[in-house]
């Protein structure tokens, strides 16, 4: 075999078991017919190598992975978005709170209706800081129910690698 030939079915080799990524960072992954192909080669050489060297079992191992990699970083990414989220509610509730005693404080003549307002606020706000604070992501009904979707698309995905999404 010629050593051009070797690296013609490395390279198929590669692209079978990782795929390839295209521009946008989508990754495909074709068939071994179609490789066989493309890169012109003997479809008995390669079946016979693919066999022994258990291409199909590497490629299968390496979906696996990626898929538990990109599982990881959503859901590290909607940990993140729902920590940003009880931040920003936080510090709003702070920012509220601390502009009714303000005003509780500067104000001397507030109204009954205006000091009834002051006193929901500072009620709502002293209820909702506790709970934004110690809110935990596994406690949270929402986050579960977005990671079961989640693991629900990546099955899919895993077991159907011909659809594409939109």
């Amino acid at each position: 075999m010629s050593l051009k030939n070797s690296q013609t079915i490395e390279d198929l080799k590669h692209e079978y078991i990782y795929g390839s990524v295209h521009k946008d960072g989508r990754r495909s992954f074709k068939s071994l017919d179609n490789l066989i192909k493309e890169f012109e080669l003997s479809p008995s050489t390669i079946y016979r190598r693919s066999s022994k060297e258990q291409w199909k079992d590497q490629r299968i191992a390496f979906r696996a992975e990626l898929s538990e990699e990109i599982k990881k970083a959503k859901k590290h990414d909607i940990v993140n978005d729902i920590q940003f989220i009880q931040n920003k509610a936080t510090s709003g509730l702070s920012l509220i709170l601390d502009k009714a005693i303000d005003c509780l404080h500067k104000d001397t003549s507030i109204n009954p209706r205006g000091l009834y307002n002051l006193t929901q606020t500072i009620i709502a706000c002293s209820r909702n800081l506790p709970a934004i604070a110690e809110s935990d992501e596994d406690d949270n009904e929402g986050f579960r129910r977005t990671m079961e979707m989640l693991d629900q698309i990546a099955d899919f995905k895993r077991d159907n690698p011909e659809f594409y999404f939109n």
